[in-house]
């Protein structure tokens, strides 16, 4: 995370794809969580707070309007948080899918809708 304008959270085994793709960049950070419950808030805050953007890539969607971190997530970060949703039903989520996301966020990213992957 150091040095980086924008990050992305994830989860599990994606984060080895993002992280994969996030060696050709700069700029761009990556969180990976090992626990949802009890939710790292205060961490989270702490890796985050030098970033100017955050992108959340998952694989589920839960009731309401996105994913269940990005839900979370966007609930105390005080910057844009964009959701990304894919790999349902099994699917992959490849590097050229993550590569679009970074491109995205980049170039800014609306953060009140779900992105598909």
């Amino acid at each position: 995370m150091e040095h980086a304008k924008c990050a992305i959270v994830t989860m599990g085994t994606l984060s080895e794809t993002v992280e994969y793709v996030l060696e050709k960049e700069k700029g761009i950070g990556l969180v990976r969580l090992r626990s949802y419950r009890p939710f790292p808030a205060k961490e989270l805050e702490k890796a985050l707070a030098d970033v100017k953007a955050v992108a959340v890539i998952e694989k589920d969607i839960s009731l309401g309007i996105g994913g269940a971190l990005w839900t979370e997530l966007r609930g105390f970060v005080k910057k844009p948080v964009s959701c990304f949703v894919g790999g349902l039903g099994g699917r992959d989520i490849t590097t050229k899918d993550i590569e679009a996301i970074v491109s995205r966020l980049k170039k800014g990213v609306k953060t009140d809708k779900i992105n598909w992957v």
